[in-house]
């Protein structure tokens, strides 16, 4: 569900619910003002994330991509952890793109000969010591908008 979605649900419900007793008593106003607040915080947060500049990572512990139907493309960072030629653990962030599956949550990378599907709700900490792990992600930006024969 969308911030958008969400506050359209919470007016309707408001209207619905409020629409005889607004001004009957106090608590109503009070209610009415903090569900009006609400609904306008919904609609900046959802105007400020359209707004968002490419470039700024997001980590899969604040949030996943959302409102998409199947699949979205995105870049990544994965941190690939293993041992070495001496047996010592070693880390190395790798920042590929990869395609998010919105149903499953499932992260499906595809980069020559690295083939692998991560699932996205498995935390760092219960991954395997030996492995991939998706760190952060952020959207890819829209394509340019080019010129054909003087229209955008």
């Amino acid at each position: 569900m969308t911030r958008e979605e969400a506050a359209r649900i919470l007016e309707k419900q408001f209207d619905k619910s409020c629409r005889n007793y607004r001004y009957q008593n106090k608590d109503k106003l009070d209610y009415e003002d903090a569900l009006w607040m609400a609904i306008s915080s919904l609609r900046e947060l959802e105007a400020q994330e359209k707004q968002k500049p490419f470039g700024e990572w997001i980590s899969v512990k604040d949030r996943l991509p959302e409102n998409c139907d199947g699949r979205v493309q995105c870049v990544v960072c994965v941190l690939c952890s293993y041992r070495d030629a001496f047996g010592e653990p070693c880390d190395e962030k790798v920042v590929i793109q990869a395609n998010y599956d919105c149903n499953q949550k499932i992260w499906n990378l595809d980069f020559e000969e690295w083939k692998e599907q991560l699932n996205a709700l498995i935390d760092i900490d219960d991954a395997p010591e030996e492995g991939d792990y998706i760190t952060h992600w952020m959207p890819l930006p829209e394509p340019p908008k080019e010129e054909v024969n003087g229209v955008d």
